[in-house]
């Protein structure tokens, strides 16, 4: 996707196929952050025996998530088996400490830790009959009204 989004300081990244949920984009300066955005659909259905089921939804950028200021996720929980329901999301955050260059943005599902006892796993669907949008966009916070803290 890189072509496409070229050297511009802000990209929107379609997403089609559920298998690659990702927005490539070139960084051009060191000292400026990353807004990141995903918009979409996201359903959890409990398949467990006991509790509830979680999962976990975040970025990743160039292989890693975000620290500074901190992880950009969402989390959801449920406890019903019969509900199929898809809800809308939309996921927001900016990250600090990205260097200039290709960055790789992923939007990725995974477990989450009650910090006692693991949830199950249960079943996630990510983007369903929708399409799903990944923006990610080069902020430079001297000169705008964002304050990150």
């Amino acid at each position: 996707m890189l072509e496409l989004c070229g050297l511009h300081v802000r990209c929107q990244c379609p997403v089609l196929l559920l298998s690659s949920q990702s927005c490539d984009f070139v960084k051009k300066r060191d000292d400026t952050v990353l807004r990141v955005v995903w918009n979409g659909n996201l359903r959890l259905i409990h398949t467990g025996p006991r509790g509830g089921s979680a999962r976990r939804w975040f970025f990743t950028i160039n292989g890693k998530e975000c620290s500074d200021p901190r992880t950009i996720d969402t989390q959801l929980h449920v406890r019903d088996s019969d509900s199929n329901t898809h809800r809308p999301a939309y996921v927001e955050g900016y990250c600090r400490g990205v260097a200039a260059g290709d960055v790789y943005v992923t939007w990725n599902v995974g477990d989450i830790s009650s910090g006692q006892s693991r949830y199950n796993v249960g079943d996630s669907y990510t983007g369903w009959a929708a399409t799903v949008r990944i923006i990610v966009e080069e902020v430079d916070v001297d000169s705008a009204d964002t304050v990150i803290v």
